[in-house]
């Protein structure tokens, strides 16, 4: 779902994520987008969702954009390291080096962090604008759509949801 000019509400951002849709809510500046965000991780953690909050400005910051596996491996850990899983990410990521970094992340949602958890899992990324002309950001979005497709072949298995947040600009204003 995509939300326009508004916030999704609350209690409809939950039914879309409890009901294991992809979301996205891009919205201007100050509108509580984030606000929504941890309120929502909050009652998702109380029901035993395992929850994951990344912020891009802090995976940005450091390692933009001259080595994209290093920025790759930076999201990774912050995902592993949000879900609190005890996994050897390092040695993972080097078995993993002939694959690109699109599936690397896309082994790391279903090899790591759906095996080492049980139950829903909801992944949030927030400040996906922190993102407008990086060169990885077409990977990262093929990512997540491949696992949110993957969830059709695999129906036994527990939830993945994505939640992607950013700054969305009304057509006719500058930031």
């Amino acid at each position: 779902q995509e939300c326009g000019d508004y916030l999704l509400e609350a209690l409809e951002l939950g039914r879309l994520v409890r009901a294991g849709e992809y979301v996205q809510v891009m919205a201007p500046r100050h509108m509580g987008k984030s606000s929504l965000m941890a309120r929502l991780a909050e009652e998702l953690r109380a029901e035993d969702h395992h929850v994951a909050v990344v912020d891009l400005t802090q995976v940005g910051a450091r390692e933009r954009p001259d080595d994209l596996g290093r920025w790759f491996y930076s999201f990774a850990f912050r995902l592993i390291r949000q879900l609190r899983l005890k996994v050897d990410l390092q040695e993972w990521w080097q078995d993993k080096a002939v694959l690109t970094n699109r599936q690397r992340l896309t082994e790391l949602y279903w090899d790591l962090i759906l095996e080492s958890t049980s139950g829903p899992v909801t992944i949030f990324i927030d400040e996906m604008q922190c993102l407008d002309n990086f060169p990885g950001v077409e990977q990262l979005l093929a990512s997540i759509r491949a696992a949110h497709n993957a969830r059709a072949a695999e129906p036994g298995r527990p939830g993945l949801v994505f939640v992607v947040l950013g700054m969305s600009v009304p057509e006719g204003f500058d930031a």
